[in-house]
């Protein structure tokens, strides 16, 4: 089992991957988590990047 996941920083939440890659909430794009590898503080920061 992956510890993969997508995250959505306006929303605050995760999402399984085959769920895809927009935030099923907000619509905006999200970003992978590895979840045993990274932080909550890099992972907001990485999602940050991509939608501001």
């Amino acid at each position: 089992m992956s510890d993969e996941v997508y995250f959505c920083g306006k929303c605050d939440r995760q999402q399984q991957t085959s769920a895809g890659i927009p935030c099923k909430i907000c619509g905006k794009r999200t970003v992978s988590w590895y979840l045993n590898r990274e932080s909550a503080e890099d992972v907001r920061r990485k999602w940050k990047r991509l939608n501001v």
